[in-house]
């Protein structure tokens, strides 16, 4: 049934995204399984009435998030599905408009962790997750009122607050110790 589910919105979001984004389409069209499986938690996420079908505003909101992606890889979007429990900030599994708006909000911020692109590397997803994972101070996995609100304030000074979290979040040793 999961890969039934999976082939199916899948598998719609390709073929409707090629007429919108041929190249994204191209891209997620040559994901493995295991990238389908990433990919069908991202695409879930904006399925709001649970149809298995986005309509054209869900894809252009997904698109809005893939976008942000350097690569549309297996670890890319395994990363992104992590960052967005996160920002799922009522722990439904469905991103409505304003956790949307969130989740733009900050990977635009985090794009430019360690480059000056407008795009983030698995590196730079890993980075972010990092954040969200110290921010959240009772570990619920849920940014609560009061952790969204000290995200985003500290997102008033992205380079800044980014400098501080290498310096002191623990979380950020074993990231920036490895090669890429």
């Amino acid at each position: 049934m999961e890969a039934e589910r999976t082939r199916d919105l899948v598998g719609a979001f390709v073929a409707a995204t090629e007429g919108e984004d041929g190249a994204l389409a191209a891209a997620l069209a040559e994901l493995d399984g295991e990238g389908r499986k990433n990919l069908l938690g991202v695409l879930g996420r904006f399925d709001l009435k649970n149809k298995g079908q986005l309509d054209v505003e869900q894809r252009h909101q997904v698109s809005r998030v893939l976008k942000r992606l350097h690569r549309f890889d297996n670890l890319s979007l395994e990363w992104l599905n992590k960052v967005l429990d996160y920002l799922d900030l009522n722990a439904n599994a469905k991103l409505e408009a304003a956790e949307v708006d969130l989740t733009l909000e900050v990977l635009e911020h985090f794009a430019r962790a360690e480059s000056d692109n407008a795009t983030l590397s698995a590196r730079e997803l890993r980075m972010l997750y990092a954040t969200l994972r110290q921010l959240d101070q009772n570990d619920n996995r849920v940014l609560d009122a009061h952790e969204k609100r000290a995200l985003l304030e500290a997102l008033q000074d992205p380079q800044g607050f980014i400098a501080g979290e290498k310096a002191h979040n623990p979380l950020y040793a074993e990231i920036l110790a490895e090669h890429y």
